[in-house]
């Protein structure tokens, strides 16, 4: 018994010298070769020597690599150093180590100006190298070849290689804002307007809506997420632990026979205080991409979004959205119902009031809002009453214009002298309007083609006044004959004319 037992302990003192004496879990770690310094890829013209570094085993830890360079650092002036230490061999297999030379690259082209003696071992998920102190100055051992990525871009680790524009920076995602009907507990209705991300352009968004900022990460069946289609992520949302990193995901379609019809891939990035989600154009019409899993908004909280643009909690939380296009329902159509309880229109309303935020965006059809709208139908009424007037005006006035059409544009009369006296006797007969003096004569009758058979004389008496523009006839005149020529506004009597004036008076008309 005394025997296993002093086996037993003196193999695990054995084991403990191992342990201590392996390099692969005994070292330090090199300075400063968590950053881009020792990069060969790095030219920027630093005074980095190790002629003061401690001989021992050391682990490289750095995003720009953890390689030694196998290949001659041409002209040096590489990895923060003037001459840069490269690896004159190669490296060894899992568990191995392996002695080879290190060089230092001078800058009039020697590639090989000082050389040093190290070891490298292969610990399987690492390296571990034995390096010594160089001289002279200025020297360093390189490791890596990769460089951070530019401003504005970002990958895993934040170095090349895979450097891409950074979704955590506003100027490179989108956000969809206000979108309360993608959340899992939002039901479609008959009379609902489906979300439909087949219209939502490829690319990188966050989300800000009042049920949640994270894509729904459990299974969810039809007519869920304001959609017939929902979508779904399989997998965890990334945490802390994975900040600063895109990693991959699926996410399921749901369908009619299973809520995993078909699979997508998205990409998620944590960027600590919010994720942003990379999402591809879908190729199913009414599908879309659930987001949110709290519980939907009362109507109240919806009714001050709707009606007030002052800068609340709510009016901050339900933005108009940037993507699909909702119904043109408004919220207080649907309000006027005030049925009871409220939970019996929870849902009519939201949809309502989702579809009155939306704006358009960059991703969807452009719609005009309603101040806009009402402005352009005010302009189209004025415009038609303009012309409306404008035409009343002219219908008036040619009315007018005909009304007062002068009498000698209308075709003279053809009716014969005689129908004329005979019709129109006191304007066109002479003899009537002399009849009617009663000075000197009066008329009895007129027949036989107007002539006269007889009249009653007055004597003549020279002391009677005669009035003014008056002209008086002693013996009754006759209208010639029908076949006599009569010229127009000439009077013919048959008889001599008297008129009651002196024997030495003529008028110069009877001269």
């Amino acid at each position: 018994m005394k025997t296993i037992l002093g086996l037993s302990i003196f193999c695990f003192g054995i084991l403990i010298i191992s342990v201590k004496g392996d390099p692969c879990n005994n070292y330090k770690v090199l300075d400063s070769a968590d950053d881009f310094k020792r990069s060969a890829a790095n030219s920027k013209k630093t005074s980095l020597c190790d002629n003061m570094l401690e001989s021992g085993w050391y682990r490289i830890i750095s995003k720009a690599g953890e390689r030694m360079p196998t290949k001659c650092i041409e002209g040096g002036f590489r990895c923060g150093t003037i001459s840069s230490i490269w690896m004159n061999g190669t490296y060894p297999v899992t568990n191995e180590t392996k002695s080879v030379t290190a060089c230092a690259a001078n800058y009039n082209g020697n590639c090989c100006a000082y050389s040093h003696q190290i070891k490298v071992k292969n610990c399987t998920s690492y390296l571990v190298y034995s390096l010594v102190p160089v001289a002279p100055c200025y020297q360093a051992y390189c490791f890596g070849s990769e460089l951070p990525c530019p401003p504005g871009e970002t990958s895993n680790n934040g170095f090349s290689p895979g450097c891409e524009p950074d979704p955590c920076e506003s100027s490179t995602h989108g956000t969809l804002q206000g979108e309360v009907k993608r959340s899992s507990n939002y039901t479609l209705t008959v009379n609902d307007v489906a979300i439909e991300d087949s219209r939502l352009r490829t690319g990188w968004y966050r989300i800000d809506s009042v049920t949640g900022n994270d894509i729904v990460n459990n299974s969810v069946p039809m007519m869920q997420c304001g959609t017939l289609y929902p979508l779904w992520m399989k997998g965890s949302i990334p945490d802390g632990r994975e900040r600063d990193k895109t990693v991959n995901r699926k996410v399921c379609r749901s369908g009619l026979t299973d809520t995993c019809v078909k699979e997508y891939d998205i990409q998620v990035r944590n960027c600590g205080t919010f994720r942003t989600y990379y999402l591809a154009q879908l190729d199913v019409d009414k599908s879309a991409y659930c987001f949110g899993m709290l519980p939907l908004p009362q109507p109240t909280t919806l009714t001050t979004t709707t009606r007030s643009t002052t800068t609340t909690k709510t009016t901050t939380a339900i933005k108009p959205t940037t993507t699909t296009p909702r119904s043109t329902t408004t919220f207080e159509t649907v309000w006027t119902t005030k049925t009871n309880p409220v939970s019996s229109i929870t849902k009519k309303v939201e949809i309502s009031t989702t579809s009155s935020l939306k704006e358009p965006s960059t991703s969807h059809l452009l719609n005009k809002g309603k101040e806009e709208e009402s402005a352009d139908i005010m302009v189209i009424v004025a415009v038609l009453i303009v012309l409306v007037f404008v035409l009343l005006v002219v219908i008036v006035t040619i009315v007018m214009l005909f009304r007062m059409k002068p009498q000698c544009m209308s075709p003279p009369p053809s009716s014969t002298y005689e129908d004329i006296v005979k019709t129109k006797e006191k304007t066109f007969n002479p003899y009537a309007q002399i009849g009617e003096t009663n000075h000197y004569s009066s008329f009895t009758e007129i027949r036989d083609n107007m002539h006269n058979e007889g009249y009653d004389e007055i004597p003549y008496d020279k002391n009677r006044t005669v009035q003014e523009n008056k002209l008086y006839f002693q013996n009754f005149a006759t209208i010639p004959d029908s076949n006599q020529i009569v010229h127009e506004n000439m009077m013919y009597l048959q008889n001599p004319i008297t008129v009651p004036l002196d024997k030495s008076e003529k008028p110069a008309i009877f001269q």
